[in-house]
């Protein structure tokens, strides 16, 4: 996007003509004009919507879309045990809600330092009130320290309908060991 810039501008904004002083008022260009048509489409198609010549409704339903979408995001963030889920699995991060067509984009950064652990720790996605977990996201071995950055993607069939109090969960088997830190940080959105 850029402001008008052809000669008959003045700072980038229209002005009308007046034949009394001379003012020829503002000659509107194509390059101009393409631009603010081109801003326009962009939005309406980003949201998923189809141009359509006959519509003028598009860019608000565009608008109301993606605002829609935003609102929809949830961060989702665990860097310490907030509570037991059972025996040896902890909850690390708040609650959240997955939907049709929603996804977990995770970025994870796990370290566990151990001289006296053995086993592993295991990251888990899991549902409050059900034993097992949906997924598993890493699992790291605790007889050494370890270091691990990883991505995590996990897309909700849009067929399936979800409920809420999603969670990410770790999981000690055999010792846990004396010194461990881990951060998930990302967002759960709808595409």
């Amino acid at each position: 996007m850029h402001r008008i810039d052809t000669s008959t501008a003045v700072d980038g904004r229209f002005v009308d003509k007046n034949p009394t002083l001379g003012v020829k008022g503002t000659v509107v260009d194509a390059d101009w004009l393409n631009a603010v048509q081109d801003e326009i489409c962009n939005v309406i198609t980003s949201s998923g919507v189809s141009l359509n010549k006959n519509s003028f409704v598009q860019l608000v339903t565009a608008i109301d879309t993606i605002s829609k979408n935003a609102v929809a995001k949830q961060l989702v963030d665990g860097h310490s045990i907030q509570d037991a889920v059972s025996t040896g699995v902890f909850r690390i991060s708040d609650f959240f809600t997955l939907g049709p067509g929603f996804f977990i984009d995770e970025s994870f950064y796990l370290k566990i330092t151990s001289t006296d652990g053995t086993g592993n720790a295991v990251f888990t996605l899991r549902k409050k009130g059900e034993a097992n977990a949906i997924a598993t996201i890493k699992t790291v071995d605790l007889s050494y320290a370890s270091v691990n950055e990883l991505r995590y993607l996990n897309k909700m069939p849009s067929s399936t309908t979800f409920a809420d109090n999603y969670y990410f969960a770790i999981e000690f088997t055999g010792d846990e060991p004396s010194d461990y830190s881990f951060d998930i940080e990302g967002i759960i959105s709808k595409n």
